[in-house]
């Protein structure tokens, strides 16, 4: 069944890692994405901006069945911000990984030009270090939740705290999207990378999706600008 153009323009769409560079966040930008997400990594005293992880101390960066050499130069956190500082674009989600204590105060200190420039949110599995950026008024925290177990810490807080949550799409249903929705402002769920997944999701309420993949991000924009398109027609100024 098609999914309705007002219920697909009111998404936020986040592309997934599309912020590990400043050249992917610009096309992502391009494409219609609201938000880019980058993955932050505390590591040897650097953050580092990378998807993949490392292999102890084997000189390789690995994901799944991937392998990278791991001696190339890598990206660091206050680089990249230097780079999407100098122009608006799209908002920037960090993804923080590990439980470095260190990280949340390295990454307010790498970002505070980026932070004039462009909305900035957090979010990480890692609640204690998410957590520290809740007294950053110009910075969005949501707490990230993998795991059924996750989801039940979340809604055994006894007060709400943080803007939203990420939430993987197989923990939701309609009365866990309800049960969100009441403490927090923004649901943002991944991964959606197909049109069945999507119009699940929509139907369950949420706000966000984050996805790999590009025709998602266009869908969004497409209707946006179809309901944008309607607008302009009707309007007693274009009569």
């Amino acid at each position: 069944m098609p999914i309705d153009d007002g219920r697909l323009a009111a998404l936020v769409t986040v592309a997934h890692g599309a912020g590990n560079s400043a050249w992917t966040a610009a096309k992502a930008g391009e494409l219609g994405a609201d938000i880019v997400e980058a993955d932050i990594h505390a590591y040897r005293g650097r953050l580092e901006v990378r998807h993949l992880k490392t292999l102890g101390r084997l000189p390789l960066l690995w994901d799944r069945w991937y392998l990278a050499p791991g001696w190339r130069p890598r990206l660091v956190l206050s680089e990249l911000a230097m780079e999407l500082a100098s122009a608006p674009g799209p908002a920037v989600m960090l993804d923080l990984k590990g439980r470095d204590p260190f990280l949340p105060a390295a990454v307010i200190e790498a970002i505070a030009d980026l932070r004039a420039v462009r909305r900035v949110l957090v979010c990480g599995q890692n609640w204690a270090l998410v957590d520290r950026f809740l007294a950053e008024p110009d910075i969005e925290v949501l707490h990230s939740i993998g795991t059924r177990e996750q989801l039940a810490a979340f809604e055994a807080r006894p007060e709400v705290r943080g803007d939203g949550v990420a939430i993987h799409q197989r923990l939701l249903n309609a009365d866990v999207a309800r049960r969100l929705r009441e403490r927090v402002p923004l649901i943002a769920t991944w991964p959606i990378n197909d049109a069945a997944t999507l119009a699940r999701v929509i139907d369950y309420g949420v706000t966000a999706i984050t996805t790999d993949s590009d025709d998602m991000v266009e869908r969004v924009r497409a209707a946006r600008d179809r309901i944008a398109g309607s607008s302009a027609t009707t309007s007693p100024a274009a009569q």
